[in-house]
């Protein structure tokens, strides 16, 4: 749902006073803000994945040194 429909259903719910005034306004002096943070957390979200991916590969990689006697990894 994008904030024009949020504020949409918001007021549908509220009807009668005293109602909800100014928020298209305060959408259309702030919806570039909130792309740019809509943007951000989907950059955010990207970058711990991809850390979290990383991390893995590097744990992978480290346990291949470290193997008990039947060839297993260790895990502790």
């Amino acid at each position: 749902m994008d904030f024009d429909e949020a504020v949409q259903a918001a007021k549908s719910a509220v009807k009668g006073a005293p109602g909800m005034t100014g928020w298209a306004a305060f959408g259309d002096d702030h919806v570039q803000h909130m792309v740019d943070v809509k943007e951000h957390a989907r950059v955010l979200g990207e970058n711990i994945k991809d850390g979290a991916y990383e991390a893995a590969i590097t744990d992978l990689n480290a346990s291949e040194d470290f193997s008990n006697s039947i060839g297993e990894p260790q895990l502790y």
